[in-house]
This record gives C-alpha cells, structure tokens and sequence, in this order.
C-alpha cells in the first residue's frame, strides 16, 4: 500500500504541473483534474471535478472516490458518504435513493427495512439469495432482527413458508431444503411445523414415505413420524381405507415406542373396528389374500409383511399383536372357504385359533364357532383330528360355563354337544382306518374325555 500512495503522489504531482501548464479551455484539463486531484478545502467548497460533473449524490460519491480519493481506505467511506449527503440537503430523496445509501453505508439493517417496504422491486426469493450471499462471506451483522429473529433466518422462514403454498409438491419441498440451513431455534421450529404440513399433504404412500425420508435424514423420524403416521391412519379410515388404515398405524406403532408396552395401539384399533361392521368387513377384505396357496402355518404371510414393512429409518420390528393375527389367520380361513376348499384345510386353524388363546373380537369367537365349524361339523366327514375335536369340546365347554358369560352363543347346547359327539367320533373312526394318515395336534393339558368335559349322558 506505501508504494500504491507513493505512485498517486507522483501521479497527482504531474498531473498538477500539467494542469498549470495548460490553457484553461483546453479539453484535456478534464481529465488532468482527475489525476491532479485537490485539496480537502478545495472539495469542501464544491471545486472538485466531482462536484463539476455529478448529477445527483450517488453521482457525487462515485466520482469523489473514483476521481478525488481514489486512496481512500474503504473504511473511510462511511466519513466520505456523509460529506456528499451535506452537499445534496436540497436533493429530492426517494426509497431507491435511500437503499443506495444503505447499501454504500453498509446499514443492512436499514436496507432490510426499505426492501421490505417495496416488495415489488425487491421480492422474497431475491432478498433471500442476497442475505445469504452476505452471511457466507461474512457480512451479516450479529444484531437480532425482529422478534428476535436473525435476518437471514427471518427470510429463510418467510421464503420456506411462500414455497409451501405451492401447488407443486416439489417446489413445496424446495422450502424444506431452505429451512435445513437456518442456524437459530426459530427456523428449526418452522421446519417441524411445515414438516408436519408436508406429512399431512401427502396423498399418496409413495408422498408420505418421501416424508418420513426427510424426518429421517434430520433425525425426527421419532419425534414426529409417529404422529403423523397415526393422523394418516386415522384420515384413510375416514376414507374407508381400511388397509392403508391398517399400514399406516402399524407404522405409528413402530416409531411412538417399537417395544410391547406399545402394541397396544394396533390392539386398540382393531377393537374399534371390529365394533363398526362397515370398517369390519372393509378390514377383513383388505388382510384377504390374493394368493391361497401359501401355509397357513407360515405368518405372516407375503402380502402382509409386504404392506406393513417398516419404512426407511424405522426399526425393523414386527408388530406383535395378538388381535392382528387372529383377524389375518380368520380372513386366510375365509378366502380357502370362499374358494371351496375342503373344510379340512381351513377348520383346524379356525379350531387353533380358538383354543389358543389368541384375542379376537368375541362376536367373531361366536361367528367362527356357530357360522363357520359347527355347520360344516354338522355335516359330517372327516374334518377335524382327534386331538383337535377334544380341543375344540373343551373350548365350547369354556364358554358355556364362564361365570362372566363373555362370549354368549345361539346354538341350543344340546345340539351342539351332538355335533361335538358327531365329530370326535368321525374322527377316531377315521384315524383307526387303515392308510389313514390324519395329522394330528397336540392335546391341550387336562382335558380328560368327552364326559368329564361336558357331563354325564354324552359320549364320544
């Protein structure tokens, strides 16, 4: 820099010499005054070829720095700007002019008022690229703005939240991706509240998931995705949606605890279902499956596993839910009934089912014993194995003398145990044929026989 002032001075020295040699209405002396300079009295009092020239103050400032005080520290600017102000008092002042100054002085703040005042001129994606071009070179001041809020950050949430009324999803996202890089607790707040609102606006699977992507990629999967997986659940059985019903509380279950004490949830859900019979046989059609062929052993099934596999960033834990599987293993019965399949493929799940202790809803207990085994028992044939006819007695034996009378069945008792007595003696008779090879279940502990179980008088 010393030798920079040092050519100036040479410089302004021949230009001086020059200009003193020359006639005064010589064209060049115009541009000799540029090298030459002047004095600081000579400014003051408006001889200066800036002063000559300029048109207006912005005018005046340029050319006093470009042509007077080319040497001047950049820090001196501010001192040189309110030297040109006093020069134009009588000058008519507009907006423009103002953010012109604001922008020479460096007064961010007062720049930031007057862009505001005309957004017009200067609209939000504008200022917000501007801000943030200041803030990475360094140039944001660290003074809060309104309500607390750092400007860049203000601009951040005021631009986010423009985006988000887009009709486009994309551009929507687009202002989350704005948000991410805000540094203060009020933009990360506005990023959760839209990011609720993106959840909430997600009208496909595919849109929602993309949602729980971004919850993941910011660590909120768990703090928010719960809910959100939920609100969705509960809005497609609004829609009678049962199966995305079904998914989408699934999903809820694994991100608000992934442990027992929350399988509650499905639970919960299931109950209330199974006591609207509209959403019942909506539910009951959407866990049939499209495929007969797989084990009723195997659970669960394809299909299943496939509309509730946890999302990307969810713990991959099954939803362990004693009322889920009764309901799935019942519509996998149902569907092998419907395709007139032999009732020895399908009772004796239905018969497990029972006797297993599995939670089902008690008017589906009643239906799956009085509407789906005991008519095709009736019937006759060999449907049920020995062991699975006792177990089936001593479940019907339960039932009719619970002191709580829980479940309450139609059929008159004696004939139910007649049908009872039917099928257990079809069965022994049929596993005592040669070349039978009846499989058969384990009994369940103390039953005892047919007549300490319902009485005296039936026999097996």
């Amino acid at each position: 820099r010393l030798n920079f002032l040092q050519d100036i001075g040479h410089i302004k020295d021949a230009a001086r010499i020059l200009l003193n040699e020359s006639p005064k209405d010589h064209p060049s002396r115009a541009i000799l005054e540029v090298y030459a300079g002047c004095s600081r009295a000579a400014y003051d009092q408006g001889e200066d070829i800036a002063a000559k020239y300029a048109r207006t103050w912005l005018e005046d400032f340029i050319f006093s720095h470009a042509w007077v005080w080319p040497d001047l520290p950049r820090n001196e600017l501010r001192d040189l700007l309110q030297v040109v102000a006093g020069r134009h008092e009588k000058e008519e002042i507009d907006t423009m002019d103002k953010i012109q100054y604001a922008v020479v002085a460096q007064d961010l703040p007062m720049l930031f008022s007057l862009t505001d005042s005309i957004p017009d001129m200067f609209p939000l994606y504008f200022i917000t690229h501007f801000v943030d071009i200041l803030f990475y070179a360094g140039r944001m001041p660290a003074a809060e703005g309104p309500a607390g809020v750092s400007h860049r950050d203000r601009y951040l949430i005021q631009y986010a939240k423009e985006l988000s009324k887009h009709s486009n999803r994309a551009v929507r996202k687009m202002g989350l991706e704005y948000l991410k890089y805000g540094t203060e607790d009020p933009c990360f707040e506005a990023l959760k509240e839209m990011l609720r609102e993106f959840c909430a606006s997600a009208e496909t699977d595919e849109e929602m998931t993309e949602a729980l992507e971004i919850l993941h990629e910011l660590d909120l999967l768990y703090s928010i995705g719960g809910e959100e997986c939920l609100s969705r659940s509960n809005r497609l059985r609004s829609e009678g949606k049962m199966g995305g019903c079904l998914r989408w509380a699934c999903q809820a279950n694994l991100l608000v605890g992934g442990d027992r004490s929350k399988d509650y949830l499905i639970s919960e859900l299931l109950d209330d279902i199974a006591s609207k019979e509209d959403e019942f046989n909506s539910l009951l059609a959407a866990l049939t499956p499209l495929r007969t062929d797989e084990p009723l052993k195997k659970y669960p099934p394809q299909e299943l596993e496939e509309m509730l596999a946890p999302i990307t960033g969810a713990r991959a834990a099954g939803v362990r839910s004693g009322r889920l599987y009764f309901l799935v293993q019942y519509a996998r019965c149902r569907s092998l009934r419907l395709s007139a399949q032999p009732a020895s493929v399908w009772a004796p799940e239905l018969v497990e089912l029972l006797v297993s202790g599995a939670a089902g809803p008690a008017s589906l207990r009643r239906q799956i014993l009085e509407e789906e085994l005991l008519p095709v028992l009736e019937e006759g044939g060999s449907i049920l194995a020995t062991d699975e006819a006792l177990n089936l007695m001593w479940y019907v034996q339960q039932v009719q003398t619970d002191p709580l009378a829980r479940l309450r069945l139609t059929w008159p008792v004696e004939r139910t145990h007649q049908v009872m007595g039917l099928c257990l003696s079809n069965s022994i008779l049929q596993e005592k044929l040669p070349g039978s090879h009846k499989a058969a279940t384990p009994p369940l502990p103390g039953l005892g026989d047919a007549s300490k179980m319902f009485g005296p008088g039936l026999k097996a």
